[in-house]
């Protein structure tokens, strides 16, 4: 279950199409769920419960840094529903951009932008 909160209409309808899109790519088998889209000021993704997300999206971003931000924290959804986001500490900026989870968040955010692209002819 999605749902998408603040920001303008317009902005929250891209940002359910997007979420919707990276979902069917990124866990399509997975049902029991809950990811509560905040369009704010920052970028982040958190598990707050057991399969119950919050993903802050910063809304003043141009339209590909917006939609690869929902499309990254996407991924790291379905990497908690996968159970991959073990050893997930870091000390510095460089340690978190070294990270398994963020290198393969930030891979797959320019594969689904791409396909995006490719399939909405935006």
């Amino acid at each position: 279950m999605l749902f998408v909160k603040g920001g303008q209409k317009k902005q929250r309808k891209l940002a359910e199409d997007a979420a919707c899109f990276a979902i069917n790519k990124l866990f399509p088998r997975f049902k029991k769920y809950s990811v509560l889209l905040k369009l704010d000021k920052f970028n982040d993704c958190f598990e707050y419960d057991d399969r119950e997300f919050v993903i802050n999206v910063d809304k003043q971003q141009d339209r590909n840094d917006f939609l690869t931000a929902i499309f990254h924290e996407l991924v790291h959804v379905k990497q908690y529903l996968k159970n991959e986001m073990d050893n997930y500490s870091f000390r510095t900026f460089t340690d978190y951009y070294m990270l398994p989870q963020e290198q393969e968040a930030f891979s797959i955010q320019e594969e689904l932008l791409k396909l995006w692209d490719t399939e909405k002819k935006n």
